[in-house]
């Protein structure tokens, strides 16, 4: 085996095993991840051939289609935004992260169209332009799209004026204004454009806010939720399990049934920071769920979105975020009222255990900051960076030393 950890029936195909990674293509500069159909990558070693073969035919067939975006935005000889935004999201589609490409198209789809991202056709294919469709879309722009735009015309006023025209974009315009500077850098990179006159465009420094639900309002959002968001909710926010990495790749293979205990195992080319992920759960009902579920889909993912398909990063953010709006307006026209934290997001479920689990909320016996950080799979610093506020031993520390 070399270096690379290269297994037998990988050789001279085209694509190889990483030992301990997974299985890679390389475009003679860069090593592929090659992943399934959902998006996700390919690790575990013993993956039959044909799914590797298939995974591999579909990244060359994602190369051929980059490639052709190119040459058909160089025919064009005046570049538009729209041609910017195809060629780099087709080289976004071959060589980079599933999960940030769907974001990445979604907020260029907006960009050049003034649509919401339910709009984007997900396969590629245009949807037929019924008169409903039409009316349905007329009602949803929110600007008139800057894709016919010449390239060489958009600058820093354009994207001002993009991101006024979205009031409710907050902590997420970081991540719209990238996708765009992305777009723009990599077609002057890649020849494509001559000038990219948005390349100093500020982009807001990241800010990490940790959110939490309280109970009432986990009450209130589980009631109102399909049963699979209900589900999820309920067993994040018991687990801290990180909702798509961990919660919504959950298979059979990760669950050790104790009886009266169960533990959730992520190998470390598993999980999200290279190290072993081990859950122990104890919560008579949360080892219930874990059950049923295992039972109902004993093959893939044992959690799954109401249609019984497997989650999908984006589409989980969505139903979290349209379930938090609906039952604001619900409760408003009830004349009751319950705040949400406007940065309530799908990740806050994460967050909540953080809180609940230092302050003792289900035993009785907050727990260490360090405890917390082994319980959660993150370091030490990172837990007290963010959760910190939360624990009552700092005030006690500072009580004993005035």
């Amino acid at each position: 085996m070399s270096k690379l950890g290269r297994k037998e029936r990988g050789r001279n195909r085209g694509y190889f095993y990483r030992s301990g990674r997974g299985w890679y293509a390389n475009d003679g500069k860069h090593m592929i991840p090659l992943l399934f159909p959902d998006g996700s990558r390919i690790k575990d070693k013993e993956t039959a051939d044909d799914q590797v073969q298939a995974a591999y035919e579909r990244w060359r067939k994602a190369c051929r289609t980059a490639q052709k975006a190119r040459a058909q935005a160089s025919m064009h000889g005046q570049v538009t935004v729209e041609d910017v935004c195809r060629v780099y999201l087709a080289e976004a589609a071959t060589n980079g992260a599933h999960g940030t490409f769907l974001g990445r198209a979604d907020s260029l789809f907006d960009l050049c169209y003034g649509l919401p991202s339910r709009f984007r056709s997900k396969d590629g294919k245009p949807k037929p332009m019924t008169e409903e469709r039409r009316e349905n879309m007329k009602a949803a722009r929110l600007h008139p799209g800057y894709g016919k735009m010449q390239a060489v015309d958009f600058i820093p006023l354009h994207i001002d004026e993009w991101l006024r025209a979205h009031k409710t974009w907050k902590g997420s315009r970081r991540t719209k204004i990238q996708a765009v500077k992305k777009a723009f850098s990599y077609a002057k990179k890649s020849g494509l454009i001559a000038e990219n006159r948005i390349s100093k465009y500020p982009v807001p420094r990241a800010r990490s806010r940790a959110t939490y639900i309280t109970p009432e309002q986990e009450a209130t959002l589980v009631g109102a939720a399909n049963e699979a968001m209900g589900m999820a909710i309920k067993v994040c926010i018991r687990t801290g399990a990180r909702y798509f990495s961990e919660y919504a790749h959950l298979t059979r293979k990760h669950v050790k049934d104790h009886g009266e205990r169960m533990e959730w195992t992520f190998q470390p080319h598993e999980s999200k920071n290279g190290k072993l992920r081990i859950f122990r759960i104890t919560d008579p009902e949360i080892i219930r769920i874990t059950r049923a579920q295992i039972e109902k889909w004993p093959d893939g993912p044992i959690f799954r979105s109401f249609n019984g398909k497997p989650w999908q990063a984006n589409n989980f953010r969505r139903r979290f975020r349209e379930l938090v709006k609906g039952v604001e307006s619900k409760m408003k026209k009830q004349g009751t009222r319950i705040d949400f934290d406007p940065d309530l997001c799908m990740y806050s479920t994460r967050h909540t255990y953080a809180k609940r689990m230092l302050q003792g909320y289900w035993t009785g016996k907050p727990v260490p900051i360090e405890i917390l950080a082994q319980l959660m799979g993150n370091s030490v610093q990172v837990c007290r960076d963010h959760y910190l506020k939360w624990t009552e031993s700092m005030n006690e520390a500072l009580w004993a030393m005035a």
